[in-house]
């Protein structure tokens, strides 16, 4: 299964290495075992990037009312 450094999240979200960091800490993307320059993301952490980007997007074209993260945290556990 194909997994992504934190380089190659940045390029594709275009999330921070801090804010993928961040979102890590509060448990809207799950951990990985190893941390580091070496660090390896599942596809999933890359899927749900691009959700959390696509929900930004929509709230700041006016589509969708803001969403906090505990809600799209929600979605994600189902």
């Amino acid at each position: 299964m194909r997994s992504y450094t934190a380089r190659e999240l940045e390029e594709e979200t275009g999330f921070s290495r801090r804010t993928i960091a961040y979102y890590v800490q509060v448990g809207l993307l799950p951990r990985v075992g190893r941390r580091g320059p070496k660090t390896r993301y599942p596809k999933l952490v890359r899927d749900r990037l691009l959700f959390i980007r696509r929900v930004r997007e929509a709230e700041g074209a006016g589509r969708v009312p803001a969403t906090p993260l505990r809600e799209i945290g929600a979605v994600f556990e189902g």
